[in-house]
């Protein structure tokens, strides 16, 4: 029900909660964000100041409970490429980049939706 209020309200970027499986494909850009486990554990170490082995017993949690979540509710595989529109490996790219494929492909759906 919160994620299709936000929807309705438009203009919203909505992180996780399952929200690419709930909201109209047509309406949203359904974007994966991907980096190689090692990557991964290394920002996790970093962001949270603890050591690679906490790290990783962090990545891995949160994935499996991810993993779970997806599973149970919209009986699907979250890293399932098919589910979204973009995936992309952040591992060397700056956030700016990231940014710019983003809003690229944004604005690429928009432009096809418009001639529907």
């Amino acid at each position: 029900h919160v994620i299709m209020t936000i929807y309705k309200q438009g203009r919203a970027i909505i992180y996780g909660r399952g929200a690419s499986f709930i909201l109209p494909p047509e309406d949203s850009l359904r974007i994966l964000l991907v980096a190689p486990l090692e990557v991964r554990i290394k920002n996790v170490a970093k962001e949270f100041t603890v050591s690679r082995d906490e790290a990783k017993r962090h990545v891995m949690r949160v994935e499996s409970e991810r993993n779970a979540y997806i599973r149970r509710y919209f009986h699907a595989e979250f890293t399932d490429p098919v589910h979204y529109d973009l995936v992309i490996n952040t591992m060397g790219l700056s956030v700016e980049a990231v940014v710019n494929a983003i809003k690229t492909a944004w604005y690429a759906k928009r432009a096809l939706g418009a001639g529907r």
